[in-house]
């Protein structure tokens, strides 16, 4: 770990966490009669420090957090600036994320609603922010997921990174034209479709998550961030039951509610739909939290505990990250603000998005935009499109809508090697005035899509299906599919002997046929684990390196 050892008050002990922004470190102070406090650092990365509105954005996070009290959101300790580095210190928690719970195949009905209708409490708090005047701030989280919720070890829900929300008086602009914050299968039909956005955008997304917490599967897949923008739009959403049978009738109406296309259809507040769904599983007579976590976090509970006694023994080196399927409730670094243009891509017209900003992908695979004098933009115009789509679709980022809506849908591969079955009140006043610029999907330029949806791993209990062989891909296949790999702690990669950055790597484009992935140890430079894998055309592939 590079970096300073001391920020503040606080002994820097361990890196949790590097992304495209920034970092997240464990520290840890100390003082009289052996007082020890453990928390955790969120910095911006060392190159990006002189951005203007990464510090803004920084900034703004920091403003919000410091006036947002509740227990579903990590406290604040401190904020404060070391030799040109910003740093915020927060309350260090640690647990497992929903969106683990989603890869295990899902938690039981009544659990999914005490999980979700906690973790609404704390977006209604963000919600209903006021200033000193008592003005509504209008807050409104913008990136809800699976990712961003986490259970800790004691069954508390905490509502994680605030990095790119939306709120009245934030210096950093709100989103650049073309460019859409959040992740897609997450987004609201009105973000996608860069409409006004109020905190009914967050109840959608949050019911998103309880679908998929119940069903054990996600809802809306697709080849491309278009495809999977004319899904939010568009398919057939089907009730849980459908996938789970133990998913009470109510609570399939709670679900379509809450995942509703029109806002004014939706639960008006998180806090209406923590009720409705506290109700449910009242009448369900489920469990606590508490309970559950107990029960089902023990192993998770005991390894974060052996890790983190090593890990402030100054004497032990460990690797940069945190053990398998632990998290700490800053440990996901925000968004990276990026450039990006509007224009035509095989044929789709409007005002696109070049990119989503993921909070997983890596800074390394986004290619910049190139500058060129307005003049030179005026007698190259038909020249410049033509390169423009063509260096797109060399690139090949999982940002730009270059495979078919129909596209083979991705086959995910775990690190033991096997192939998952299936892989395939009023509004608030004012609060609507804050406009998402980007859209990926033209309201007039709609196209039906597949009402399917992918599991990343087959539930217990599911009967496999046998998996049709893809026709077009013949012996010698000639075209592209994509790699997406993921590690924890994370981890370089190279990909047939080439080294193509630190993941998460998302939608890697590659020809297809057989490739060799290996994953480094980024402190040690040790190989941890490598594959082999065929990609087949238009195949999607996901590996994910054993943890330690």
């Amino acid at each position: 770990m590079s970096g300073p050892r001391r920020l503040g008050d606080y002994e820097v002990l361990h890196q949790l966490s590097a992304g495209g922004m920034g970092e997240v470190l464990l520290a840890r102070k100390r003082g009289a009669g052996g007082f020890e406090r453990l928390a955790a650092i969120k910095t911006i990365r060392s190159d990006l420090r002189k951005m203007d509105q990464l510090r803004a954005m920084f900034l703004d996070e920091a403003k919000l957090l410091a006036r947002l009290s509740h227990p579903a959101v990590a406290q604040v300790y401190d904020f404060g600036e070391q030799d040109g580095l910003l740093y915020l210190v927060m309350e260090y928690v640690a647990g497992v994320s929903f969106g683990d719970m989603v890869d295990d195949g899902g938690v039981p009905p009544g659990i999914a609603c005490r999980m979700i209708a906690q973790g609404c409490r704390g977006l209604h708090a963000a919600h209903t922010l006021e200033d000193e005047a008592g003005n509504p701030l209008g807050v409104v989280h913008r990136d809800v997921s699976p990712d961003n919720l986490m259970l800790t070890f004691g069954g508390a829900v905490q509502v994680l990174d605030f990095g790119i929300a939306l709120m009245r008086g934030r210096s950093a602009p709100v989103t650049d034209f073309g460019t859409v914050k959040g992740k897609p299968p997450y987004l609201s039909p009105e973000q996608v479709r860069g409409e006004a956005v109020d905190q009914r955008s967050d109840v959608f997304s949050a019911s998103v998550v309880l679908w998929e917490l119940l069903a054990g599967e996600h809802l809306f897949a697709g080849d491309s961030i278009y495809a999977i923008g004319r899904a939010v739009l568009e398919k057939q959403i089907p009730p849980p039951s459908s996938l789970n049978p133990e998913v009470p009738e109510e609570l399939d109406s709670v679900v379509a509610q809450g995942l509703s296309r029109d806002p004014d259809e939706r639960f008006q507040t998180a806090q209406a739909l923590a009720e409705a769904l506290n109700a449910v599983a009242a009448r369900m007579n489920a469990e606590s939290l508490g309970i559950f976590a107990t029960r089902e976090l023990a192993q998770a509970k005991d390894q974060h505990r052996q890790w983190l006694a090593k890990v402030k023994d100054d004497d032990v080196k460990l690797p940069v990250g945190r053990p398998s399927h632990v998290m700490t409730a800053q440990a996901d670094v925000g968004a990276l603000l990026e450039e990006s243009h509007s224009g035509e891509v095989d044929g789709f017209a409007g005002t696109m998005p070049d990119r989503i900003v993921d909070d997983d992908a890596d800074a390394s695979l986004v290619p910049a935009r190139t500058r060129v004098l307005p003049a030179l933009l005026l007698a190259l115009f038909a020249c410049a499109a033509v390169l423009a789509i063509a260096w797109l679709k060399m690139c090949g980022a999982d940002r730009v809508a270059t495979a078919p809506a129909d596209a083979a849908l991705p086959t995910i591969i775990d690190a033991s090697g096997s192939v998952a079955a299936d892989a395939a009140p009023a509004a608030p006043a004012d609060a609507s005035a804050i406009v998402d610029a980007g859209a990926i999907i033209d309201a007039s330029a709609r196209r039906r899509v597949r009402p399917d949806a992918r599991p990343r791993r087959a539930r217990p209990d599911a009967r496999p299906r046998p998996r049709r062989p893809d026709a077009s891909v013949s012996v010698t296949p000639k075209g592209f599919g994509t790699i997406s790999l993921f590690a924890d702690p994370f981890a370089s990669v190279r990909l047939d002997g080439k080294s193509i950055g630190n993941t998460p790597l998302l939608n890697v484009r590659v020809t297809a046929g057989t490739h060799t992935v290996e994953f480094i140890a980024p402190d040690t430079g040790e190989r941890r684990y490598r594959k082999v894998v065929d990609v087949g055309v238009d195949q999607r592939v996901r590996i994910r390196a054993p943890g330690r």
